[in-house]
């Protein structure tokens, strides 16, 4: 009551300057909702330019080079998967624009179109001419049509992976944001690239998707595996009677998705997932993700998170403590924990040089 009191006496005896306080006051909470909401939507957009438009999730064959093929029962393992909200068959294939003196190399994807913009969205992010793939027509990048000359309308000479001559008619001119996609990116039908592949109907490169939530997508790609490998075992010769064992393995292998091994082959499985994330690989791969989805290296005042709770996707050091120095206690072979050792020093040596580094050594 003392402190209401004085609080009303004050307002009497000084209502300008009370306010000013209230105003004060309210353009600061102003301030600082805006500059929350305007953080938010730019690690949202940062998501989406970054990795909103590429495949988040990737389902191609174990062998290089070989096709596969999109069956009722693959397509009906995406179909369950309630965060998927795409997935589109593509055939991909290398080849060499070749103009008089002039050669470069250019990645092809073939697809429908309009299951292509699902993806990238190569309809609304077109620079020149016109979003199209019939027959012969090709889609290049800005910055490989501006170096070599290019427009809608004109040709592109190439040589294929059979080393014969081929030409396309450039439809179209995108414009990705990225000068390694526009430079190095074409896009034709998916009949067309069948045809330089020599894939039949149903065959392809990879079927790609997008999941709702990106950060989800490993444990996505741990449930569509899991369901896959039964189907894949029971269709290949002296693997029907593991079927099972082999899926298991798979399913429980992820450290999102994962639980404990209940054999053999899953626990070597899960190991050999869990060492990839170890030593110095490991170590570029912290910092590779991150910067995927816009983490910073680490928090400025507060790099070891010794007054903050760790938070490994807004600060890529903080994975180390979150996720990966925890791993080599969980390997379930003898081989693993000693592998596991061996590359956790490695990372506990780059950590301590980092330390110092940075001058903030205990």
């Amino acid at each position: 009551m003392l402190s209401f009191n004085i609080a009303m006496r004050f307002l009497r005896k000084s209502p300008m300057q009370s306010i000013l306080i209230a105003a004060g006051i309210a353009i600061g909470i102003g301030v600082q909702v805006f500059l929350g909401s305007l953080i938010t939507s730019l690690q949202t957009s940062l998501v989406d330019q970054t990795i909103g438009h590429s495949p988040q999730v990737i389902v191609q064959s174990a062998t290089d080079g070989q096709a596969v093929r999109v069956t009722p029962a693959l397509k009906q393992a995406f179909a369950v998967q309630s965060q998927v909200t795409t997935a589109v068959p593509t055939r991909v294939f290398s080849a060499i624009y070749r103009k008089g003196k002039v050669s470069a190399p250019l990645q092809f994807t073939g697809g429908d179109l309009a299951q292509l913009n699902t993806i990238y969205d190569i309809s609304g992010r077109m620079s020149a001419g016109t979003a199209r793939l019939g027959s012969g027509d090709v889609l290049v990048g800005k910055d490989f049509a501006a170096k070599n000359g290019l427009k809608p309308g004109g040709t592109l000479p190439l040589v294929l992976p059979s080393g014969k001559a081929a030409s396309l008619t450039i439809a179209g001119v995108f414009d990705f944001g990225s000068a390694a996609a526009n430079s190095a990116t074409a896009f034709v039908d998916g009949g067309y690239a069948a045809g330089v592949l020599g894939y039949g109907a149903d065959q392809y490169s990879a079927v790609d998707a997008q999941v709702s939530n990106v950060f989800d997508s490993k444990s996505v790609a741990a449930q569509l595996a899991a369901d896959l490998v039964p189907r894949w075992c029971q269709a290949t010769a002296g693997l029907e009677a593991r079927a099972g064992a082999i899926a298991a393995a798979v399913a429980s292998h992820s450290w999102s998705g994962g639980g404990t091994p209940a054999s053999l082959e899953a626990a070597v499985v899960q190991d050999a997932d869990r060492l990839e994330a170890l030593g110095a690989v490991g170590v570029a791969r912290v910092f590779a993700t991150g910067a995927s989805f816009g983490a910073q290296l680490w928090h400025p005042e507060d790099p070891w998170a010794e007054d903050r709770p760790l938070d490994d996707k807004a600060w890529s050091l903080d994975h180390f403590e979150r996720k990966l120095l925890k791993l080599q206690a969980d390997m379930k072979t003898r081989s693993g924990r000693d592998l596991a050792n061996d590359r956790q020093r490695t990372m506990l040596t780059y950590l301590a040089a980092l330390r110092s580094e940075l001058g903030t050594e205990s």
